[in-house]
C-alpha cells in the first residue's frame, strides 16, 4: 500500500482534526503507545507475543486488527473514527507499523479538466448570446414593439 501525499486541500480538511489530535495526545501516548507526527498521522508499533509469533500470518494479522479496533474506540470517543484509516506494515517477522491516515477522496486530473472544458462552453455559449443580443438591439427593440402593439389591439 503507497502512502498518500499531504495535498493544500489535506492541510485545509485536516485543522479541525489537528486539534482533537493536539487535545488527546499524552491519552494516546500513555494508553496506546501513540504517537502524532509533524504530519499529523497517527502512528505506532504493535509488537507481537511469543505466542502468536510462531503462529500463521492469519493469527497474526487477527492479532493486530484487534489492537487496532482497542483504540478505535478511543478514536470514536474524540471524533476520528471516521477521518482515520489503518494503514498495516510489517516491520519485523515479530512487529507491524499502524499509521492511521486521514481519508480523502482521490484528486483526478481527468475530472477537473472536463470540469474546465465544460465551463469554458458554457461561458462562450453565454457570451455569444449576450453579443448577439447587444449588437442586435434594435432588432429586438422592433420585435418588441411589434409585440406590444399586437397586444393593445
Amino acid at each position: 500500500m503507497k502512502l498518500i501525499p499531504r495535498t493544500d486541500v489535506e492541510k485545509v480538511l485536516s485543522r479541525t482534526r489537528a486539534f482533537s489530535i493536539e487535545e488527546n495526545q499524552d491519552q494516546l501516548n500513555q494508553d496506546f503507545q501513540l504517537r502524532v507526527d509533524w504530519l499529523g498521522r497517527i502512528y505506532g508499533v504493535v509488537n507481537l507475543p511469543e505466542e502468536v509469533q510462531t503462529a500463521s500470518g492469519e493469527i497474526q494479522q487477527a492479532f493486530v486488527l484487534n489492537k487496532i479496533s482497542g483504540f478505535g474506540n478511543y478514536m470514536l470517543q474524540i471524533g476520528l473514527a471516521d477521518m482515520v484509516y489503518p494503514q498495516i506494515q510489517k516491520v519485523s517477522p515479530v512487529s507491524y507499523l499502524i499509521i492511521l491516515w486521514p481519508v480523502f477522496d482521490d484528486l483526478s486530473l481527468l475530472p477537473i479538466i472536463g470540469n474546465i472544458i465544460r465551463s469554458t462552453f458554457v461561458g462562450f455559449i453565454i457570451f455569444i448570446i449576450t453579443k448577439f443580443i447587444i449588437n442586435n438591439a434594435h432588432v429586438w427593440s422592433a420585435v418588441w414593439d411589434k409585440f406590444v402593439i399586437f397586444l393593445t389591439q
